[in-house]
């Protein structure tokens, strides 16, 4: 006769088994906030910050089941504009981990929350203007992002860290009024207008592939040492009263527009493919002794010019002045200055510029010396 009792005993193991397994996968998947794929429907348990979690509920819920299908979920592009400003309850924003398809976060979105220390955020692309500005954070990562808007984190005075990997645009006053230390955009070839102007602390940029720097884009910073190989254009006193910046790697760059480098302690610079130099580029630069400018054909007033307090005029101190480019060049010598000092710097010219000099004067200007090279 069949003894049923161990076939009985072991079902009912396997049951269990099988319960036990299915209940433990279950809690496993509800508690990670870093992987929607295994959420089927997302319940308030599956959000590390509650306040989130209910203002993600209430609205892309759409069926009231207090629960956010992958369905519903799929829907969800963005974070609106404004929708947590001033927020001071939400401390963490990590949550949006749990909805790939949000990918842009809207104008002030963020703006104010003093709660938010800092941000891991996968999937986010698109951070637009003033997205975080006057919040608290400390350290943000956007591993996807390609674009940062215009006053994206200004004045968030206790950010001192950011990864940015993929971000190609830094807009105008993204980061003035952080507290970064050290800055790594290695994809970005366009940085914005006051983009890090007065961030004091800003000693170090890694910046590869920045094609066009803005007007005051590093103004009134700590950098000692600027390296742009692919920059073609740098803006308005981009550099200006960096006072700390004693060299300057600037292989392609075409146009340095107005007081670009004012106000620095540079010593030696040269621009091999500069074709514009703008007025007072190098102002106020008493340290710059040679400056080399190979291709220049349209020089702007007092590119190198320093006020002296003492004989209250305006000096010209530099000693070696290189513009040996063999077409024409415009170089400005009319100005409401009474310059001196042209007399004590040595000029060097392309050998076919000699029908243009008498005597030690080129271009209405007494030099030291002129010399012409090939």
């Amino acid at each position: 006769m069949l003894n049923r009792k161990p076939l009985a005993l072991c079902l009912a193991a396997l049951f269990v088994f099988c319960v036990s397994g299915c209940s433990k996968s279950d809690n496993d998947s509800s508690g990670d906030s870093g992987d929607s794929a295994i959420v089927e429907c997302i319940s308030l348990d599956n959000f590390s910050d509650k306040a989130f979690g209910e203002y993600a509920i209430s609205r892309w819920d759409l069926d009231g089941d207090k629960c956010i299908s992958q369905s519903e979920a799929s829907k969800i592009t963005e974070i609106p504009k404004q929708a947590f400003k001033n927020n001071n309850i939400i401390a963490s924003i990590d949550d949006l981990n749990l909805f790939p398809s949000i990918t842009m976060l809207r104008e002030e979105a963020f703006a104010g929350c003093i709660k938010i220390k800092t941000a891991n955020l996968k999937y986010i692309q698109i951070v637009e203007q003033d997205t975080f500005s006057y919040t608290t954070l400390t350290s943000i990562s956007l591993p996807k992002a390609t674009n940062v808007g215009e006053h994206a984190f200004y004045n968030v005075s206790s950010l001192t860290s950011v990864d940015l990997p993929n971000v190609e645009t830094v807009g105008d006053y993204a980061f003035r009024g952080t507290a970064l230390k050290s800055v790594s955009l290695p994809k970005a070839t366009n940085v914005g207008e006051h983009a890090f102007k007065g961030v004091r602390s800003l000693t170090n940029v890694d910046l590869p592939n920045v094609e066009t720097v803005g007007d005051f884009a590093f103004s009134d910073t700590s950098l000692e040492s600027v390296s742009l190989p692919k920059a073609t254009y740098v803006g308005k006193r981009a550099f200006g009263y960096v006072y700390s910046l004693t060299s300057v790697d600037l292989p392609n760059v075409e146009t340095v527009d107005m007081y670009a480098f004012g106000f620095t302690s540079l010593e030696s610079v040269s621009l091999p493919k500069a074709t514009n130099v703008d007025d007072s580029a190098f102002y106020s630069v008493s340290t710059l002794k040679t400056l080399d400018l190979p291709m220049a054909t349209n020089i702007g007033e007092e590119i190198v010019v320093v006020y002296n307090d003492y004989s209250d005029k305006y000096e010209m101190l530099l000693d070696t002045l290189y513009l040996t480019s063999p077409l024409p060049i415009s170089m400005s010598s009319s100005s409401s200055y009474d310059i001196e000092g042209y007399h004590n710097t040595n000029l060097y010219l392309n050998i076919n510029k000699k029908s243009e000099v008498n005597g030690g004067s080129w271009n209405g200007i007494d030099w030291k010396s002129i010399t012409f090279v090939e």
